[in-house]
This record gives C-alpha cells, sequence and structure tokens, in this order.
C-alpha cells in the first residue's frame, strides 16, 4: 500500500502550511517522514531537492543564493547522476553549504560527489558533526559566516580576458577567506 507517492513539498521561510486530506490519504505517514520518524521505502531526497532549489533561484533571479543542507549519512534515495545536480548548482550561483549529521558512511558515489564537489565548487563548507548535540554550535558558526560576507566587485573592461586563477586572501590570522567567482548579466549592470 502506498500511503505517500510523488510528493514534492516546499515550504518557504516565515510560512505557515496544513496538510490536509481524506482520511488514509497519507497526512501523518508525511508527517512522520517530515520529522524523520518514519523511514520511506522509496522515493528521492537530497539531489533532487538540490536541483529543485536551484531551479528556484533561477526563477526568483536570487541576487545572493545560499544553499544550507542539513543531512545524515542514511541511503540517498535519488536516481540523479552527479552531473546532474551540479551544473544547475554551479548556474544559480549558490553557495552551497552542508552538514552532515553521524559518522559519514554513505557509500552513493553521485551524493558524495555532489557534496564534496559542490561546496568546494560555490565556495561553501562541508561540515561533519558526530553527535546532533553539537549541531546548534556549528549552524551559529554558519550563521555568522552567511551574515558577515561582503560582495567584492572586481571590474575591468569586458574587451580584458579574465584571470584563469583569483586569489582571495586575508590577513588576520584564524579567519576563513572564501570566494566564488560570478558573472553579472548585463541586466545587474545597468542597475
Amino acid at each position: 500500500m502506498r500511503a505517500v507517492d510523488g510528493v514534492s513539498l516546499q515550504i518557504d521561510q516565515g510560512e505557515f502550511v496544513a496538510i490536509m486530506g481524506a482520511s488514509g490519504s497519507g497526512k501523518t505517514t508525511l508527517m512522520n517522514m517530515l520529522g524523520c520518524l518514519d523511514a520511506p521505502s522509496s522515493g528521492t531526497y537530497l539531489l533532487d531537492a538540490i536541483m529543485e532549489i536551484c531551479k528556484g533561484f533561477k526563477t526568483r533571479e536570487a541576487s545572493r543564493p545560499v544553499i544550507v543542507a542539513l543531512t545524515s549519512e542514511g541511503p540517498e534515495l535519488s536516481d540523479r547522476h552527479y552531473t546532474q545536480v551540479l551544473e544547475p548548482l554551479r548556474e544559480s550561483g549558490a553557495a552551497f553549504h552542508v552538514m552532515v549529521i553521524g559518522r559519514p558512511r554513505n557509500n552513493d558515489e553521485d551524493r558524495s560527489v555532489v557534496l564534496s564537489q559542490g561546496t568546494s565548487e560555490t565556495g561553501g563548507r562541508y561540515d561533519t558533526v558526530l553527535a546532533s548535540s553539537a549541531l546548534p554550535m556549528r549552524m551559529k558558526q554558519v550563521a555568522a559566516e552567511l551574515t558577515h560576507q561582503f560582495r567584492v566587485t572586481y571590474a575591468r573592461p569586458q574587451s580584458l580576458i579574465p584571470p584563469e586563477k583569483i586569489t582571495v586572501a586575508s590577513a588576520k590570522p584564524g579567519l576563513t577567506v572564501r570566494g566564488t567567482p560570478m558573472k553579472q548579466s548585463r541586466e545587474q549592470d545597468r542597475r
């Protein structure tokens, strides 16, 4: 018996959502899956979610998109190849941050590639916390990092060839510096 099948759900920050349906339609099963109380027998998760979020960023033309993924190292149920996920991630211009709760033991190659390459290519961070009790402290670190970001503009005439390598550094000891080169569209140039 399929209680929850073909469900796609996106809840934006500050939104209130009501899940309604007839008796036996899967409301409780869906809520238990969202709360990680039930394990699904089939479906797709993290890789598909990253793709959907990137599509949303592109649709909304977000100026400084950021994805923070909290995940455990359980089974990846997505059937996506890592290239199908990394390409929209690159195109969205989003900084991709990942926090994995538990010991890394996921054998899914596509998920591992997306998590490692996605964070390194977008200027994000990849953290592993062994116990969920360490999560609040790590989340505060990410929040502080995100709220203290600066946009640095490097201007040059369009006729010049862009540099092959851009170095971002800090003279202050203990400061983490990450950089993500971004192409600015003509529409943004006019603003």
